[in-house]
């Protein structure tokens, strides 16, 4: 019925190897799947944060955050009787809280240590919201 294959010692060692050459090639062909997906998923990413950042509501977003860095300013310009001035169009968060600190840092007294302090070397970390001491409330009455 059946016929027998008769197999040398050399031709098994070849299948095996050939088998295993097979598992490393479906490894690696798995692993590049994967990283393919992983590199889809972050391409998606980040096109989805290009296009939040030119969408309305990111804009809505950085008007608030400027609304209430002026808020703060106005709270701190209060006692020399001052508002904050509006944020410019297309002005970044970052240079209107520059902008507003050295306002309230020229209202400052003359001997105060914040009075002098050089801000353009500053990491900008520091101008978020809570985090510059010119603005968490006025310390001083007007002059």
């Amino acid at each position: 019925m059946g016929t027998a294959v008769v197999v040398s010692a050399n031709t098994k060692q070849l299948l095996e190897r050939a088998v295993a050459k097979l598992d490393v090639l479906g490894h690696r062909i798995a692993a590049a799947e994967i990283r393919e997906t992983q590199e889809r998923k972050d391409a998606q990413a980040r096109a989805d944060a290009a296009a939040y950042l030119t969408s309305r509501e990111h804009l809505l977003d950085v008007q608030a955050v400027q609304r209430e860095c002026q808020r703060r300013a106005d709270d701190a310009l209060q006692p020399w009787g001052e508002r904050a001035p509006a944020p410019i169009a297309g002005e970044s968060v970052d240079a209107y809280r520059l902008r507003l600190v050295n306002i309230v840092q020229e209202r400052l007294p003359e001997n105060d240590e914040y009075r002098h302090l050089r801000l353009s070397g500053l990491d900008r970390s520091v101008f978020k919201l809570g985090s510059p001491d010119a603005l968490r409330g006025p310390r001083y009455s007007r002059a």
